[in-house]
Protein backbone atom coordinates (compact mmCIF):
# COMPACT_ATOMS: atom_id res chain seq x y z
CA UNK A 1 0.00 0.00 0.00
CA UNK A 2 3.11 2.64 0.80
CA UNK A 3 4.65 1.60 -2.43
CA UNK A 4 1.28 2.07 -4.40
CA UNK A 5 0.54 5.26 -2.24
CA UNK A 6 3.57 6.95 -3.05
CA UNK A 7 3.17 6.30 -7.11
CA UNK A 8 0.11 7.77 -7.16
CA UNK A 9 1.48 10.82 -5.40
CA UNK A 10 4.60 11.44 -7.98
CA UNK A 11 2.54 10.20 -10.79
CA UNK A 12 4.91 7.24 -12.30
CA UNK A 13 5.08 5.78 -15.40
CA UNK A 14 1.36 3.94 -15.11
CA UNK A 15 2.58 1.46 -17.46
CA UNK A 16 5.75 -0.09 -14.43
CA UNK A 17 2.84 0.42 -12.28
CA UNK A 18 0.60 -1.93 -13.95
CA UNK A 19 3.52 -4.41 -14.92
CA UNK A 20 4.40 -4.70 -11.05
CA UNK A 21 0.55 -6.03 -9.81
CA UNK A 22 -0.09 -8.81 -8.93
CA UNK A 23 -3.70 -10.28 -9.16
CA UNK A 24 -4.68 -10.04 -5.47
CA UNK A 25 -6.79 -7.92 -3.61
CA UNK A 26 -4.21 -4.93 -2.48
CA UNK A 27 -3.20 -4.57 -5.97
CA UNK A 28 -6.99 -4.43 -7.24
CA UNK A 29 -7.39 -1.83 -4.73
CA UNK A 30 -5.10 0.23 -5.06
CA UNK A 31 -5.36 0.49 -8.59
CA UNK A 32 -8.73 1.75 -7.93
CA UNK A 33 -7.18 4.46 -5.50
CA UNK A 34 -4.98 4.91 -8.56
CA UNK A 35 -8.28 5.51 -10.63
CA UNK A 36 -9.41 7.83 -7.95
CA UNK A 37 -6.23 9.90 -7.86
CA UNK A 38 -5.63 11.11 -11.26
CA UNK A 39 -7.23 13.40 -13.81
CA UNK A 40 -5.65 11.95 -16.91
CA UNK A 41 -5.67 8.26 -18.05
CA UNK A 42 -8.79 7.41 -16.39
CA UNK A 43 -9.84 5.22 -19.10
CA UNK A 44 -6.84 3.30 -19.18
CA UNK A 45 -6.51 2.22 -15.55
CA UNK A 46 -10.31 1.69 -15.75
CA UNK A 47 -9.97 -1.04 -18.31
CA UNK A 48 -6.84 -2.39 -16.69
CA UNK A 49 -8.85 -3.04 -13.64
CA UNK A 50 -11.40 -4.98 -15.97
CA UNK A 51 -8.58 -6.90 -17.55
CA UNK A 52 -7.42 -7.76 -13.74
CA UNK A 53 -10.72 -8.60 -12.52
CA UNK A 54 -11.25 -11.29 -14.97
CA UNK A 55 -7.95 -12.55 -14.48
CA UNK A 56 -8.58 -13.41 -10.65
CA UNK A 57 -9.08 -16.08 -8.92
CA UNK A 58 -12.28 -17.95 -8.18
CA UNK A 59 -11.75 -16.85 -4.53
CA UNK A 60 -11.45 -13.25 -4.88
CA UNK A 61 -14.03 -12.88 -7.54
CA UNK A 62 -16.66 -15.00 -5.83
CA UNK A 63 -15.99 -15.32 -1.96
CA UNK A 64 -15.81 -11.72 -1.13
CA UNK A 65 -17.26 -8.61 -2.92
CA UNK A 66 -14.70 -6.50 -3.84
CA UNK A 67 -14.49 -6.70 -7.31
CA UNK A 68 -18.49 -5.92 -7.18
CA UNK A 69 -17.73 -2.08 -5.34
CA UNK A 70 -14.87 -1.61 -7.57
CA UNK A 71 -17.10 -2.28 -11.11
CA UNK A 72 -19.51 -0.23 -9.25
CA UNK A 73 -17.28 2.72 -8.34
CA UNK A 74 -16.14 2.75 -12.00
CA UNK A 75 -18.96 2.92 -14.13
CA UNK A 76 -19.29 -0.79 -14.91
CA UNK A 77 -22.99 -1.39 -13.27
CA UNK A 78 -23.55 -4.08 -15.39
CA UNK A 79 -21.11 -6.49 -14.80
CA UNK A 80 -21.26 -5.71 -11.20
CA UNK A 81 -24.64 -6.67 -10.59
CA UNK A 82 -24.61 -9.74 -12.52
CA UNK A 83 -21.25 -10.40 -10.63
CA UNK A 84 -23.23 -9.83 -7.21
CA UNK A 85 -26.51 -12.34 -8.34
CA UNK A 86 -23.44 -14.78 -8.58
CA UNK A 87 -22.42 -14.45 -5.59
CA UNK A 88 -26.02 -14.11 -3.97
CA UNK A 89 -26.81 -17.51 -5.61
CA UNK A 90 -23.33 -19.18 -3.86
CA UNK A 91 -24.90 -18.22 -1.03
CA UNK A 92 -28.43 -19.35 -1.32
CA UNK A 93 -29.89 -15.85 -0.62
CA UNK A 94 -33.03 -14.25 -2.44
CA UNK A 95 -33.90 -10.74 -2.16
CA UNK A 96 -37.61 -10.07 -2.38
CA UNK A 97 -39.35 -6.83 -2.21
CA UNK A 98 -42.98 -6.74 -0.83
CA UNK A 99 -45.42 -4.59 0.72
CA UNK A 100 -45.56 -1.20 -2.40
CA UNK A 101 -46.80 0.90 0.28
CA UNK A 102 -44.34 0.48 2.50
CA UNK A 103 -43.43 3.32 5.00
CA UNK A 104 -41.08 4.36 7.90
CA UNK A 105 -41.77 2.19 10.75
CA UNK A 106 -40.04 0.93 13.17
CA UNK A 107 -39.92 -2.74 13.83
CA UNK A 108 -41.41 -3.33 17.41
CA UNK A 109 -41.01 -6.67 19.22
CA UNK A 110 -39.07 -8.64 15.99
CA UNK A 111 -42.71 -8.04 14.41
CA UNK A 112 -44.85 -5.94 12.01
CA UNK A 113 -47.52 -5.82 9.76
CA UNK A 114 -45.34 -5.11 6.84
CA UNK A 115 -42.00 -5.99 5.88
CA UNK A 116 -40.86 -4.15 2.91
CA UNK A 117 -37.82 -6.99 2.46
CA UNK A 118 -37.88 -10.31 2.58
CA UNK A 119 -34.99 -12.52 2.67
CA UNK A 120 -35.36 -16.23 1.39
CA UNK A 121 -32.44 -18.90 2.79
CA UNK A 122 -32.09 -22.12 3.41
CA UNK A 123 -35.43 -23.98 4.14
CA UNK A 124 -35.18 -23.71 7.89
CA UNK A 125 -34.36 -20.06 8.64
CA UNK A 126 -36.60 -18.07 5.94
CA UNK A 127 -38.27 -15.17 7.32
CA UNK A 128 -41.92 -16.87 9.45
CA UNK A 129 -44.89 -15.94 7.45
CA UNK A 130 -48.13 -17.09 9.20
CA UNK A 131 -52.09 -15.66 9.04
CA UNK A 132 -53.96 -13.65 11.59
CA UNK A 133 -57.65 -13.36 11.53
CA UNK A 134 -59.64 -10.52 13.12
CA UNK A 135 -63.29 -9.72 13.22
CA UNK A 136 -62.80 -7.74 9.79
CA UNK A 137 -60.27 -9.01 7.86
CA UNK A 138 -57.48 -11.72 7.52
CA UNK A 139 -53.76 -10.52 6.77
CA UNK A 140 -50.52 -11.74 6.94
CA UNK A 141 -48.20 -11.21 9.60
CA UNK A 142 -43.90 -11.22 9.11
CA UNK A 143 -41.99 -12.16 11.95
CA UNK A 144 -38.43 -10.34 11.29
CA UNK A 145 -35.18 -12.43 11.05
CA UNK A 146 -32.03 -10.47 12.24
CA UNK A 147 -29.79 -10.15 9.22
CA UNK A 148 -26.73 -12.02 9.00
CA UNK A 149 -23.16 -9.50 8.32
CA UNK A 150 -22.62 -11.29 5.08
CA UNK A 151 -26.69 -10.48 4.32
CA UNK A 152 -26.49 -7.11 5.08
CA UNK A 153 -23.37 -6.50 2.78
CA UNK A 154 -25.20 -7.94 0.03
CA UNK A 155 -28.28 -5.93 0.74
CA UNK A 156 -26.24 -2.79 0.67
CA UNK A 157 -24.21 -3.52 -2.33
CA UNK A 158 -27.74 -3.88 -3.86
CA UNK A 159 -29.03 -1.19 -2.55
CA UNK A 160 -25.92 1.20 -3.89
CA UNK A 161 -26.41 -0.30 -7.24
CA UNK A 162 -29.84 0.73 -7.14
CA UNK A 163 -29.22 4.38 -6.59
CA UNK A 164 -26.92 4.21 -9.73
CA UNK A 165 -29.46 2.26 -12.03
CA UNK A 166 -32.76 3.03 -11.10
CA UNK A 167 -33.92 6.36 -12.64
CA UNK A 168 -37.42 6.28 -11.67
CA UNK A 169 -37.54 8.55 -8.78
CA UNK A 170 -40.86 7.78 -7.08
CA UNK A 171 -39.77 4.15 -6.99
CA UNK A 172 -36.03 5.02 -6.14
CA UNK A 173 -37.34 6.93 -3.30
CA UNK A 174 -39.28 3.72 -2.35
CA UNK A 175 -36.81 1.41 -2.71
CA UNK A 176 -34.30 3.38 -1.06
CA UNK A 177 -36.33 3.40 2.27
CA UNK A 178 -37.16 -0.46 2.00
CA UNK A 179 -33.36 -1.29 2.28
CA UNK A 180 -32.06 1.30 4.06
CA UNK A 181 -35.10 0.45 7.01
CA UNK A 182 -33.90 -3.53 6.74
CA UNK A 183 -30.77 -2.47 7.07
CA UNK A 184 -31.11 -0.32 10.39
CA UNK A 185 -33.23 -3.17 11.65
CA UNK A 186 -31.42 -3.05 15.58
CA UNK A 187 -31.42 -6.86 16.13
CA UNK A 188 -29.20 -7.49 13.04
CA UNK A 189 -25.71 -8.66 13.88
CA UNK A 190 -22.80 -6.29 14.60
CA UNK A 191 -20.48 -5.25 12.87
CA UNK A 192 -18.21 -2.47 13.48
CA UNK A 193 -16.96 -1.35 9.91
CA UNK A 194 -20.65 -2.62 8.39
CA UNK A 195 -22.46 -0.18 11.14
CA UNK A 196 -20.10 2.39 10.12
CA UNK A 197 -20.35 1.90 5.92
CA UNK A 198 -24.69 1.96 6.93
CA UNK A 199 -24.55 4.54 8.96
CA UNK A 200 -22.31 7.23 6.29
CA UNK A 201 -24.64 5.99 3.29
CA UNK A 202 -27.66 6.92 5.68
CA UNK A 203 -26.68 9.85 6.23
CA UNK A 204 -25.57 10.94 2.68
CA UNK A 205 -29.60 9.82 1.37
CA UNK A 206 -31.24 11.54 4.15
CA UNK A 207 -29.18 13.77 5.77
CA UNK A 208 -30.40 13.65 9.37
CA UNK A 209 -28.80 15.41 11.96
CA UNK A 210 -29.32 12.59 14.63
CA UNK A 211 -27.22 10.35 13.29
CA UNK A 212 -24.45 12.87 13.35
CA UNK A 213 -23.06 11.64 16.38
CA UNK A 214 -23.28 7.82 15.38
CA UNK A 215 -21.25 9.44 12.31
CA UNK A 216 -18.12 11.56 14.27
CA UNK A 217 -17.83 8.47 16.15
CA UNK A 218 -17.29 6.01 13.23
CA UNK A 219 -15.76 8.35 10.66
CA UNK A 220 -12.23 8.39 11.99
CA UNK A 221 -11.85 4.58 12.66
CA UNK A 222 -11.29 2.84 9.03
CA UNK A 223 -10.11 -0.87 8.29
CA UNK A 224 -10.25 -2.27 4.96
CA UNK A 225 -12.88 -4.75 4.83
CA UNK A 226 -12.91 -5.83 0.78
CA UNK A 227 -16.16 -7.06 1.18
CA UNK A 228 -17.71 -3.48 1.64
CA UNK A 229 -18.34 -0.40 -0.22
CA UNK A 230 -14.85 1.86 -0.52
CA UNK A 231 -16.12 4.42 1.80
CA UNK A 232 -12.59 5.79 2.37
CA UNK A 233 -11.99 8.59 5.33
CA UNK A 234 -12.31 11.28 2.67
CA UNK A 235 -15.32 10.15 1.76
CA UNK A 236 -16.98 9.79 5.18
CA UNK A 237 -15.77 13.58 6.17
CA UNK A 238 -17.64 14.68 2.83
CA UNK A 239 -20.67 13.00 3.97
CA UNK A 240 -20.35 14.62 7.66
CA UNK A 241 -19.75 18.06 6.04
CA UNK A 242 -23.38 17.24 4.00
CA UNK A 243 -25.12 16.83 6.47
CA UNK A 244 -23.87 19.33 8.72
CA UNK A 245 -24.58 21.85 5.84
CA UNK A 246 -27.89 20.38 4.86
CA UNK A 247 -29.04 20.77 8.65
CA UNK A 248 -27.57 24.64 8.69
CA UNK A 249 -24.47 23.45 11.30
CA UNK A 250 -22.56 26.30 8.89
CA UNK A 251 -19.20 25.80 11.38
CA UNK A 252 -18.93 22.82 11.87
CA UNK A 253 -19.13 22.28 8.38
CA UNK A 254 -16.96 24.53 7.48
CA UNK A 255 -14.11 23.34 9.73
CA UNK A 256 -14.89 20.17 7.46
CA UNK A 257 -14.61 21.80 4.28
CA UNK A 258 -11.25 23.84 4.75
CA UNK A 259 -9.54 20.41 5.52
CA UNK A 260 -10.78 18.88 2.45
CA UNK A 261 -10.43 22.08 0.75
CA UNK A 262 -13.55 22.08 -0.94
CA UNK A 263 -13.63 25.66 -2.22
CA UNK A 264 -17.26 25.96 -3.04
CA UNK A 265 -18.99 24.26 0.30
CA UNK A 266 -17.02 26.98 1.99
CA UNK A 267 -18.08 29.69 0.40
CA UNK A 268 -21.93 28.05 1.12
CA UNK A 269 -21.07 27.66 4.99
CA UNK A 270 -19.92 31.42 4.83
CA UNK A 271 -22.98 32.85 2.97
CA UNK A 272 -25.29 30.76 5.64
CA UNK A 273 -23.29 32.36 8.14
CA UNK A 274 -24.09 35.84 6.63
CA UNK A 275 -20.17 35.81 6.30
CA UNK A 276 -19.94 37.17 2.21
CA UNK A 277 -16.79 39.32 2.58
CA UNK A 278 -14.85 36.79 4.46
CA UNK A 279 -15.63 34.16 1.74
CA UNK A 280 -14.54 36.98 -1.11
CA UNK A 281 -11.76 37.49 1.08
CA UNK A 282 -10.53 33.78 1.52
CA UNK A 283 -10.97 33.17 -2.13
CA UNK A 284 -9.10 36.08 -3.08
CA UNK A 285 -6.34 35.19 -0.96
CA UNK A 286 -6.15 31.79 -2.51
CA UNK A 287 -6.62 33.13 -6.25
CA UNK A 288 -3.61 35.64 -5.82
CA UNK A 289 -1.27 32.63 -4.22
CA UNK A 290 -2.58 30.25 -6.79
CA UNK A 291 -1.97 32.93 -9.89
CA UNK A 292 1.92 33.27 -8.72
CA UNK A 293 2.63 29.70 -8.40
CA UNK A 294 1.45 29.38 -12.29
CA UNK A 295 3.35 32.05 -13.31
CA UNK A 296 6.07 31.05 -11.80
CA UNK A 297 5.34 27.23 -12.96
CA UNK A 298 5.11 28.46 -16.37
CA UNK A 299 8.07 30.43 -16.14
CA UNK A 300 10.40 27.36 -15.18
CA UNK A 301 8.63 24.89 -17.23
CA UNK A 302 9.26 27.66 -20.38
CA UNK A 303 12.75 28.26 -19.55
CA UNK A 304 13.43 24.29 -19.49
CA UNK A 305 13.28 21.35 -22.47
CA UNK A 306 12.24 18.28 -21.10
CA UNK A 307 11.14 15.15 -23.12
CA UNK A 308 7.70 13.52 -23.29
CA UNK A 309 7.72 11.13 -20.56
CA UNK A 310 9.21 13.97 -18.44
CA UNK A 311 5.96 16.04 -20.01
CA UNK A 312 3.84 13.24 -18.71
CA UNK A 313 5.40 13.07 -15.22
CA UNK A 314 4.81 16.48 -14.87
CA UNK A 315 1.28 16.67 -15.67
CA UNK A 316 0.59 13.78 -13.31
CA UNK A 317 1.78 14.87 -10.17
CA UNK A 318 -0.32 15.42 -7.78
CA UNK A 319 -0.79 18.93 -5.96
CA UNK A 320 2.02 20.49 -6.72
CA UNK A 321 1.17 20.08 -10.68
CA UNK A 322 0.62 23.20 -13.05
CA UNK A 323 -2.60 21.72 -14.18
CA UNK A 324 -3.51 21.16 -10.57
CA UNK A 325 -3.44 24.22 -9.46
CA UNK A 326 -4.85 25.46 -12.92
CA UNK A 327 -7.87 23.42 -11.98
CA UNK A 328 -8.23 24.87 -8.39
CA UNK A 329 -7.77 28.80 -9.63
CA UNK A 330 -10.79 28.21 -12.46
CA UNK A 331 -12.83 26.92 -9.56
CA UNK A 332 -12.00 30.08 -7.71
CA UNK A 333 -12.96 32.66 -10.53
CA UNK A 334 -16.02 30.81 -11.17
CA UNK A 335 -17.38 30.76 -7.57
CA UNK A 336 -15.96 34.92 -7.21
CA UNK A 337 -17.64 35.49 -10.09
CA UNK A 338 -21.29 34.20 -9.14
CA UNK A 339 -20.71 36.09 -5.84
CA UNK A 340 -19.66 39.25 -7.39
CA UNK A 341 -21.82 38.61 -10.08
CA UNK A 342 -18.88 39.52 -12.47
CA UNK A 343 -18.51 38.10 -15.81
CA UNK A 344 -14.90 39.21 -15.83
CA UNK A 345 -13.30 36.18 -14.02
CA UNK A 346 -15.02 33.76 -16.67
CA UNK A 347 -12.88 35.60 -19.31
CA UNK A 348 -9.79 34.65 -16.61
CA UNK A 349 -10.80 31.25 -16.20
CA UNK A 350 -11.05 30.77 -20.33
CA UNK A 351 -7.64 31.98 -20.46
CA UNK A 352 -6.40 29.35 -18.13
CA UNK A 353 -8.19 26.97 -20.78
CA UNK A 354 -9.92 27.37 -23.68
CA UNK A 355 -12.60 25.10 -23.06
CA UNK A 356 -16.64 25.03 -22.68
CA UNK A 357 -17.30 25.58 -19.08
CA UNK A 358 -16.24 29.04 -18.79
CA UNK A 359 -18.23 30.23 -22.26
CA UNK A 360 -21.17 28.35 -21.08
CA UNK A 361 -21.69 30.11 -17.66
CA UNK A 362 -20.35 33.44 -19.46
CA UNK A 363 -23.28 33.32 -22.01
CA UNK A 364 -25.52 32.14 -19.53
CA UNK A 365 -24.48 34.93 -17.60
CA UNK A 366 -25.47 37.30 -19.78
CA UNK A 367 -28.63 35.90 -20.78
CA UNK A 368 -29.59 36.01 -16.81
CA UNK A 369 -29.12 39.97 -17.07
CA UNK A 370 -31.09 40.20 -20.51
CA UNK A 371 -28.10 40.81 -22.14
CA UNK A 372 -28.90 39.21 -25.63
CA UNK A 373 -26.67 41.10 -27.69
CA UNK A 374 -23.45 39.72 -25.58
CA UNK A 375 -25.08 36.11 -24.91
CA UNK A 376 -24.73 35.90 -28.84
CA UNK A 377 -21.45 37.04 -29.06
CA UNK A 378 -20.08 34.65 -26.27
CA UNK A 379 -22.45 31.71 -27.92
CA UNK A 380 -21.06 32.07 -31.36
CA UNK A 381 -17.66 32.02 -29.94
CA UNK A 382 -18.16 29.03 -28.25
CA UNK A 383 -19.46 27.40 -31.60
CA UNK A 384 -16.53 28.04 -33.60
CA UNK A 385 -14.50 25.62 -31.37
CA UNK A 386 -17.30 22.95 -29.80
CA UNK A 387 -20.09 21.65 -31.96
CA UNK A 388 -22.43 20.63 -29.54
CA UNK A 389 -26.58 20.58 -29.79
CA UNK A 390 -27.19 22.39 -26.47
CA UNK A 391 -25.04 25.31 -27.53
CA UNK A 392 -27.24 25.41 -31.05
CA UNK A 393 -30.18 25.04 -29.13
CA UNK A 394 -29.06 28.24 -26.61
CA UNK A 395 -28.09 30.35 -29.75
CA UNK A 396 -31.36 29.94 -31.42
CA UNK A 397 -33.10 30.92 -28.53
CA UNK A 398 -30.58 34.05 -28.11
CA UNK A 399 -31.53 34.97 -31.66
CA UNK A 400 -35.57 34.93 -30.92
CA UNK A 401 -34.68 37.21 -27.86
CA UNK A 402 -33.14 39.11 -30.79
CA UNK A 403 -35.84 38.66 -32.73
CA UNK A 404 -33.52 37.29 -36.07
CA UNK A 405 -36.44 34.96 -36.53
CA UNK A 406 -35.16 33.86 -40.05
CA UNK A 407 -31.41 33.16 -38.59
CA UNK A 408 -32.99 31.46 -35.49
CA UNK A 409 -34.98 28.97 -37.97
CA UNK A 410 -31.75 28.40 -40.04
CA UNK A 411 -29.89 27.30 -36.57
CA UNK A 412 -32.88 25.17 -35.34
CA UNK A 413 -32.94 23.38 -38.53
CA UNK A 414 -29.46 22.52 -37.96
CA UNK A 415 -29.91 20.52 -34.83
CA UNK A 416 -30.23 16.62 -36.19
CA UNK A 417 -32.00 15.04 -33.01
CA UNK A 418 -34.90 17.40 -32.66
CA UNK A 419 -36.43 17.55 -28.82
CA UNK A 420 -40.01 18.34 -28.51
CA UNK A 421 -38.91 21.85 -27.73
CA UNK A 422 -37.24 22.21 -30.89
CA UNK A 423 -40.01 21.22 -32.64
CA UNK A 424 -42.06 24.14 -30.47
CA UNK A 425 -39.54 27.22 -31.12
CA UNK A 426 -39.63 26.11 -34.78
CA UNK A 427 -43.24 25.86 -35.37
CA UNK A 428 -44.10 29.57 -33.62
CA UNK A 429 -40.97 31.18 -35.72
CA UNK A 430 -42.55 29.34 -39.05
CA UNK A 431 -46.00 30.64 -38.16
CA UNK A 432 -44.39 34.47 -37.68
CA UNK A 433 -42.72 33.88 -40.87
CA UNK A 434 -45.76 32.37 -42.58
CA UNK A 435 -44.12 29.21 -43.89
CA UNK A 436 -47.49 27.14 -43.53
CA UNK A 437 -46.42 24.06 -44.89
CA UNK A 438 -43.34 23.92 -42.75
CA UNK A 439 -45.52 24.18 -39.27
CA UNK A 440 -48.08 21.88 -40.68
CA UNK A 441 -45.39 19.32 -41.02
CA UNK A 442 -43.44 20.06 -37.51
CA UNK A 443 -46.96 19.77 -36.09
CA UNK A 444 -47.54 16.54 -37.14
CA UNK A 445 -44.39 15.12 -35.13
CA UNK A 446 -45.01 17.30 -32.36
CA UNK A 447 -48.91 15.69 -32.19
CA UNK A 448 -47.18 12.52 -32.58
CA UNK A 449 -44.86 12.93 -29.18
CA UNK A 450 -47.12 14.42 -26.77
CA UNK A 451 -50.99 14.77 -27.61
CA UNK A 452 -52.00 18.22 -26.17
CA UNK A 453 -54.89 19.64 -26.55
CA UNK A 454 -53.08 23.70 -27.67
CA UNK A 455 -50.97 21.39 -29.88
CA UNK A 456 -54.00 19.53 -31.44
CA UNK A 457 -56.14 22.81 -31.92
CA UNK A 458 -53.18 24.90 -33.93
CA UNK A 459 -53.06 22.21 -36.39
CA UNK A 460 -56.69 21.92 -36.69
CA UNK A 461 -56.70 25.90 -37.15
CA UNK A 462 -53.47 26.15 -39.82
CA UNK A 463 -55.13 22.67 -41.73
CA UNK A 464 -58.63 25.01 -42.17
CA UNK A 465 -56.88 27.99 -42.90
CA UNK A 466 -55.20 26.22 -45.43
CA UNK A 467 -58.00 24.44 -46.40
CA UNK A 468 -55.78 21.19 -45.45
CA UNK A 469 -58.99 19.00 -45.31
CA UNK A 470 -57.45 15.77 -45.45
CA UNK A 471 -54.83 16.39 -42.88
CA UNK A 472 -57.33 16.61 -40.02
CA UNK A 473 -59.75 13.77 -41.28
CA UNK A 474 -58.48 11.45 -38.43
CA UNK A 475 -59.09 14.40 -35.81
CA UNK A 476 -62.50 14.84 -37.19
CA UNK A 477 -63.49 10.92 -36.86
CA UNK A 478 -62.63 10.92 -33.52
CA UNK A 479 -62.57 14.62 -32.19
CA UNK A 480 -65.47 16.21 -34.55
CA UNK A 481 -66.51 18.46 -32.05
CA UNK A 482 -63.14 20.17 -31.49
CA UNK A 483 -63.11 20.58 -35.17
CA UNK A 484 -66.47 21.82 -35.72
CA UNK A 485 -65.58 24.60 -32.93
CA UNK A 486 -62.72 25.77 -34.20
CA UNK A 487 -64.16 26.23 -37.56
CA UNK A 488 -66.73 28.85 -36.43
CA UNK A 489 -63.82 31.27 -35.62
CA UNK A 490 -63.01 31.30 -39.51
CA UNK A 491 -65.95 32.46 -41.97
CA UNK A 492 -66.38 30.38 -44.27
CA UNK A 493 -65.87 27.50 -41.34
CA UNK A 494 -69.45 26.24 -41.78
CA UNK A 495 -68.58 25.80 -45.53
CA UNK A 496 -65.24 24.15 -44.63
CA UNK A 497 -66.84 21.74 -42.27
CA UNK A 498 -69.71 20.54 -45.30
CA UNK A 499 -67.24 20.62 -47.50
CA UNK A 500 -65.42 17.88 -45.74
CA UNK A 501 -68.71 16.12 -45.06
CA UNK A 502 -69.39 16.14 -48.80
CA UNK A 503 -65.76 14.70 -49.62
CA UNK A 504 -66.29 11.99 -46.54
CA UNK A 505 -69.18 10.67 -48.42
Amino acid sequence: MEYFSKNIKLGLDIDNIFSTLKKDNNNILNLYLLYKSVIFGKHMIKEYIIELLEECSYVILEENMLSVNILREIGEYERAMEMLENIKVKNNIKINLIGTTAINKKFYNNETLVLALELEREKNNIEKEYQKETDTRIYKDFKIQKLTVLEQKIILLELLLILETEHNEDLLNEKTMIYLERLLYENNEYDKNLKRAIVLIDAKINGNIEKVSTIEKNVYDFEVDYDLPIILNYDGYEILGRVFLKNFYFESALKIFKKLEMKKEMVYCYVGMDKNLESLKFLKEEMNILENEIKNNENIKNNKTINIIEEIEFIYKDDTSLFSKKLKLREIYHIISELENNCEYYDKSYKLYNDLQPLKLKYKYFIANENYLEAKKTLEIALENFNRESLIYDYGVVLIKLKEFKNAIDVFYKIENKSYQVLINLINLLTIENREEETIDFLKKVMKMRNKENITRKFISLCLKYNKLEEIRNIYSTNKKMVEEIACDFENGKYLIEQFEENKK
